[in-house]
C-alpha cells in the first residue's frame, strides 16, 4: 500500500507543472487553465518546447489573443476526467492556419494537425470550426500541448465539451448564424430588386457591398471551406483578404453615391477616389502577395477608409447633405463592429464574445439601417419624379405659351419674302423675335437673353410682351431699343439682353438697323453676289452704365437681295465639340442658295446646322437658335 502511494506521488510529480481542469460533463472554457510559451524561432519540437517555462494568462480572459505574429505559440493543458464521459470535443473558437495537438502515449508524443486552409475532408469532425476529438478514460489525467502557427491573427480560444453539450451549443450557434446570414441575404435580394426597379446606381453598389461582406463572414466563419470548396482540395488562402478588399471598395463606391461625393469637384471627391484606389491595390495583393501581407494590406486599407469615409460623411452633414445622416448612422454601427474586430486581431482588445462577433452584430444592424435609408431614398426619388413630371408639364405649358408669341409662319409683306425659325435649346429658351408689317414698311426685331432655361425664357417673354404694347412713337429701331433698355433696369446683375432692331421701307429700299451688342446682320447683294456685315453699335440692354443711345446703320436693298438677322446660337453652334459653325459657313450657304425662296433658305440653313451639330432640331442644340430671312422680290423703288 505504501509503495503504491509512493509510485502515484512520483508519477504526479513527473507531470509538467500546470493548472489542471477537472471535467465531469458539460462544457468548459479552458482559458483559465492554459499556460503559454512563444517560440520566436518557430522550429522547436514538442520535446524542446515542453522544457521551456510556460506562463498562464495575465488576466482571466475567455481567450488569448496574440494578434499578427510570426512566433509559434505553444499552450499546455492538463485535463483530469472525473466523469463517465469518454469522448470529448476540443473546439477552437478562432480559425488559424495551423494547429497541432500533441498527446503523450506510451512514452512518445502523438500528433494531429488541423488548419483553416487544409482540405475540409481531412478534418476529424466535419464542422466549420477546427475540432479535435479527445479520448479521455475515466479518472485519468493527461497533459496536452498545442502549437499554433498562422500568417494571420493568432487567437487561442479553446472549449471542451461532451457530445450532448457540443450539440446543444452548436445548435444555438448555427441558429444565430442562420439568422444573421438570412438577414444579410434578404437585404441583398431586397435591394437588388429595388435596383432593378428604379436603376439607381447607389442600390447596385450597396448590393455589391452587402454581398461581398456576407461572403467575407462566410469565409472567416468556415462556411466557405465547408460548403463552397471541394472536400479534398485546400481552401484558397486569398479568399478572406479578397472579400475584405471587395467589401471595402464597394463601400467606397456606395458612399460616393449616397452622399453625393461623385458630384463634387473638390478634395472630398479626390479623397474617396484615393480610397477606392487603395482597395484596388489590396485586391491585387490578395492574388499576388503572401497571405500575411495580403491580410495586412486589406486590414490597414479598411482602417484608413473608415477614417476617411467618416470624415467625408461628417463634412457632407455639415454641408447640409440629407443622406449623410443615414450614412453616419449606418456606418457608425458597422465601424464599431469592424474596429472591434480589427483591434482584436491586432491584439489590442481581448477576445470576448462581443469582439469575436462584433462584425456580425453591427453589420446586421447596418444593413437594416441602410435598407431603411435606401427605402427613404426611393420614396424621395419617387416624390422627385412626381415633382419632375409636374415641372415638365408646366414647362410644356410655358413652351406652348412662348411659341405662341413667335410670329406666324406665313407673313404677307409687299415685295418682301420673309421666313423665320426658332429652336429653343431646352423646353423654353431665351431668344425672341418680332416681325410686323405696316403701311410704311416692315419692322424686324430679334433678341437674345444671356443664359438659358426658365429664367432666360421669362425675361424673353417679358421683352416680347413689351414690344407688343409699344406705341407708334417707338417703332423706329433706335427708339425701340431705348424703350426696352429702360424696361430692364431690374434684371439680375449677371443678366443682359442683346438685340437687333431693323426697319425696311419697300418704297425706298432703305434698311435701317440699330444694335444693342447683337451679332451683325448679314446682307447679300445679288448684283455683286457678295455678302457684307451691317455692324450697328450699342451696348446690350440691361448693362450697368448704358446711356440708351444707339447708332443707326443704313443700307439700300435691291431686287433679290437677302438679309439674315440671327442670334449667336447660329454661328456658335458646335462650340461644345471645339468647332463653331461660324459666319463664313452662313455667308457661303446664302450665296449658294440665293436663288431660292426665304423659306427654302431657312430650311437649308437649319438642316445644315443639324448635320454640323450631329443632332436634330427636336433634340435641341448647344444654344437657342433664332433667325429671320428677308428676301427682296421685284423692284423696290417707286
Amino acid at each position: 500500500m505504501k509503495l503504491s502511494v509512493y509510485l502515484s506521488a512520483l508519477f504526479l510529480t513527473a507531470l509538467p507543472i500546470s493548472a489542471q481542469v477537472r471535467i465531469d460533463k458539460g462544457s468548459y472554457n479552458l482559458a483559465p487553465y492554459l499556460e503559454f510559451f512563444r517560440d520566436t524561432t518557430g522550429v522547436l519540437s514538442v520535446v524542446d518546447a515542453s522544457k521551456r517555462p510556460f506562463v498562464p494568462l495575465a488576466q482571466r480572459q475567455k481567450a488569448a489573443n496574440f494578434g499578427y505574429t510570426k512566433d509559434a505559440v505553444w499552450t499546455r493543458l492538463t485535463i483530469t476526467n472525473t466523469g463517465p464521459q469518454r469522448v470529448w470535443y476540443l473546439r477552437l473558437g478562432a480559425l488559424v492556419d495551423s494547429v497541432t495537438l500533441y498527446e503523450q502515449q506510451h512514452g512518445a508524443y502523438q500528433s494531429r494537425s488541423l488548419g483553416r486552409f487544409s482540405p475540409f475532408g481531412s478534418r476529424e469532425v466535419a464542422h466549420r470550426d477546427l475540432i479535435f476529438r479527445l479520448n479521455l478514460p475515466e479518472k485519468e489525467s493527461r497533459t496536452y500541448y498545442l502549437r499554433f502557427k498562422s500568417e494571420g491573427n493568432v487567437t487561442v480560444d479553446l472549449e471542451l465539451s461532451d457530445l450532448e453539450s457540443f450539440a446543444a451549443i452548436d445548435h444555438d450557434t448555427q441558429f444565430a448564424f442562420g439568422m444573421y446570414f438570412g438577414i444579410m441575404f434578404i437585404m441583398v435580394g431586397y435591394n437588388l430588386f429595388l435596383f432593378l426597379s428604379i436603376r439607381d446606381q447607389s442600390y447596385f453598389w450597396y448590393v455589391c457591398y452587402a454581398l461581398s461582406f456576407t461572403l467575407l463572414h462566410l469565409s472567416i466563419n468556415g462556411y466557405i471551406a465547408e460548403y463552397a470548396v471541394p472536400a479534398q482540395r485546400p481552401v484558397p488562402p486569398f479568399l478572406t483578404p479578397l472579400f475584405i478588399s471587395l467589401s471595402g471598395i464597394f463601400s467606397v463606391l456606395f458612399t460616393r453615391k449616397i452622399i453625393g461625393l461623385d458630384q463634387l469637384s473638390g478634395y472630398l471627391n479626390h479623397l474617396s477616389r484615393g480610397l477606392a484606389l487603395l482597395f484596388v491595390g489590396a485586391i491585387i495583393a490578395a492574388f499576388v502577395a503572401p497571405y500575411n501581407i495580403a491580410m495586412r494590406v486589406a486590414t490597414f486599407s479598411t482602417l484608413i477608409s473608415i477614417i476617411g469615409l467618416t470624415y467625408c460623411g461628417v463634412v457632407r452633414l455639415l454641408q447640409g447633405q440629407k443622406s449623410a445622416r443615414y450614412f453616419l448612422l449606418g456606418w457608425g454601427a458597422l465601424y464599431t463592429g469592424i474596429a472591434s474586430m480589427l483591434l482584436r486581431n491586432l491584439g489590442i482588445l481581448p477576445h470576448t464574445f462581443f469582439t469575436a462577433y462584433a462584425m456580425q452584430i453591427f453589420s446586421a444592424a447596418e444593413v437594416m439601417l441602410f435598407s431603411l435609408a435606401l427605402g427613404d431614398r426611393y420614396n424621395q426619388l419617387r416624390d422627385d419624379s412626381l415633382k419632375l413630371k409636374e415641372v415638365k408639364r408646366e414647362l410644356e405649358i410655358a413652351r406652348k405659351m412662348q411659341l405662341a408669341l413667335v410670329p406666324p409662319v406665313l407673313i404677307n409683306a409687299p415685295r418682301v419674302d420673309i421666313a423665320h425659325r426658332y429652336i429653343p435649346m431646352l423646353e423654353v429658351g431665351g431668344d425672341f423675335m418680332d416681325i410686323r408689317v405696316t403701311e410704311g414698311g416692315i419692322s424686324v426685331f430679334i433678341g437674345d437673353v444671356s443664359g438659358h432655361g426658365l429664367a432666360a425664357a421669362m425675361i424673353a417673354t417679358t421683352m416680347k410682351l413689351s414690344l407688343d404694347t409699344e406705341g407708334k412713337e417707338y417703332r423706329t429701331p433706335a427708339a425701340r431699343l431705348k424703350r426696352l433698355n429702360g424696361n430692364v433696369d431690374e434684371l439680375p446683375d449677371s443678366a443682359f439682353v442683346t438685340a437687333c432692331s431693323a426697319f425696311f421701307s419697300p418704297a425706298s429700299g432703305e434698311l435701317t438697323i440699330a444694335s444693342a451688342g447683337h451679332p451683325p446682320a448679314i446682307v447679300y447683294h445679288a448684283a455683286t453676289k457678295s455678302c457684307t456685315l451691317c455692324k450697328a453699335r450699342g451696348k446690350p440692354l440691361g448693362v450697368v452704365g448704358s446711356t440708351g443711345e444707339y447708332s443707326l446703320e443704313h443700307t439700300t436693298l435691291g431686287a433679290d437681295d437677302i438679309v439674315l438677322f440671327y442670334t449667336d446660337g447660329v454661328v456658335e453652334q458646335g462650340a461644345g465639340i471645339g468647332q463653331q459653325f461660324g459666319l463664313e459657313r452662313v455667308e457661303q450657304l446664302i450665296k449658294q442658295n440665293a436663288e431660292k425662296s426665304a423659306q427654302q433658305i431657312s430650311e437649308v440653313l437649319l438642316t445644315t446646322i443639324e448635320a454640323f451639330a450631329g443632332r436634330g432640331r427636336v433634340e435641341g442644340f448647344d444654344d437657342d437658335i433664332a433667325f429671320v430671312v428677308m428676301k427682296i422680290a421685284g423692284q423696290t423703288t417707286a
